[in-house]
């Protein structure tokens, strides 16, 4: 069974397109639409592993075996972009695999690989290795996964067999003053896991923006199992951190600060993030609009978006990354959805342009999980497919 009937694509149009740039050219925007589903849908299949326990299907971040594991918050990006490409059955099998390994201490795994080992921190997910022995961010995104399930199917099993588990990933992350996710200046670990070799301390913005999504998932779940205590708590706590967020804002800029401490600078992906998600105000909402447009040449190569405006590094790092490289300044295709949505509230020619730039790319350079001029990190990077669909739907390129 699957959750939605998965579109029937040819992968032919790819395959002449790629070699043809004149045809790519000339292809309108659902073409380049169509082009993009039929590549995300051989990118799931390609990164799909069998798990040792004979029943599940693990989802590797890429399909160049750089990432050898089921990954919380990259699975949750290809349930989020392509919801239509996974079975009832896979979905849940993927979050269960993941909860079935949670630590006694409440933590979600980062990952967990074929054979059942998993590793809670980012690297070797140790405090020695300078990322620490867990990331910011797997409670928030396994609440997420659960809702997705949750609202694809109508079901609300998976979460009634596992709200103890869900509720101790969440109580496990460490909430400042403002009810922000903090992480202690003195005692720096990974933050969101898509930099989690940055030294980002104090009250966190993006994993505040998962944590407030996760409280709505929680709430809504709650209530479709009749707790309605239950989710009135969770409704509460995400006014708390809606409310919160606004310690980080940035009125004259037009931009949140990532973090309130190491790296208090404006952060493009969270700022966009924000919009996207709807935690915004409808003044913050076109002021990040108007900011990132202004600051377009800075943050967009080819479609791929920067963390922060260039030439800007991030401040601190937990390892050395060079600037212009991986996470402290190169390019990525993961915020390119949340980065045209944004856009588009005061300039959708251009947020449309963004995203046929990134298609094309694609097609002419394969689907990479990062790039800076000639630089390009991780081949076949399965978020990157995924979740630019989700801006093809937006304006209405995939019907």
């Amino acid at each position: 069974m699957r959750v939605w009937a998965v579109f029937t694509l040819t992968c032919a149009m790819r395959l002449v397109c790629a070699q043809n740039a004149p045809e790519v050219s000339a292809m309108n925007d659902p073409e380049l639409a169509a082009w993009l589903l039929a590549e995300a849908k051989r990118q799931v299949e390609g990164c799909r592993k069998p798990a040792s326990d004979g029943k599940t299907w693990i989802y590797t971040p890429d399909g160049s075996a750089h990432y050898n594991a089921h990954w919380t918050r990259d699975f949750c990006y290809m349930v989020e972009g392509f919801p239509e490409v996974f079975s009832e059955y896979d979905l849940r099998r993927g979050c269960e695999y993941l909860l079935e390994h949670q630590r006694e201490d409440g933590c979600i795994p980062d990952r967990v690989d074929a054979s059942g080992h998993a590793v809670y921190g980012p690297g070797p997910g140790t405090w020695k290795s300078g990322f620490g022995d867990r990331a910011a961010d797997n409670g928030a995104f396994m609440a997420k996964l659960v809702g997705h399930y949750t609202r694809l199917t109508g079901k609300s099993d998976l979460f009634a067999a596992n709200t103890d588990k869900l509720e101790r990933g969440l109580a496990l992350i460490p909430r400042g003053d403002h009810g922000l996710l903090y992480i202690d200046p003195a005692k720096p670990h990974s933050p969101y896991g898509f930099t989690d070799t940055i030294k980002k301390t104090g009250e966190l913005l993006f994993s505040s923006l998962l944590l407030w999504e996760a409280c709505g998932d929680m709430a809504l779940m709650y209530g479709q199992i009749a707790q309605q205590d239950e989710a009135q708590r969770w409704r509460r706590e995400g006014r708390r951190v809606k409310a919160g967020l606004q310690s980080l804002w940035d009125d004259q800029a037009g931009a949140f600060f990532a973090a309130s401490r190491d790296c208090r600078q404006h952060d493009v992906w969270g700022s966009a993030y924000a919009v996207f998600i709807g935690v915004t105000t409808q003044e913050q909402t076109r002021k990040i609009s108007r900011f990132l447009v202004s600051h377009y040449e800075q943050i967009v190569q080819r479609g791929y978006v920067r963390h922060i405006v260039e030439p800007e590094g991030w401040q601190a790092t937990l390892v050395p990354v060079p600037v212009g490289r991986y996470q402290n300044g190169a390019f990525w295709a993961t915020p390119t959805a949340w980065f045209c949505r944004a856009v588009a509230v005061t300039d959708r020619p251009r947020a449309e342009q963004t995203l046929r730039d990134l298609i094309r790319d694609f097609m002419a350079h394969g689907v990479n999980e990062c790039v800076n001029d000639e630089y390009k990190n991780v081949p076949d990077y399965v978020a990157s497919a995924t979740l630019p669909l989700i801006a093809c739907r937006d304006f209405g390129w995939l019907r």
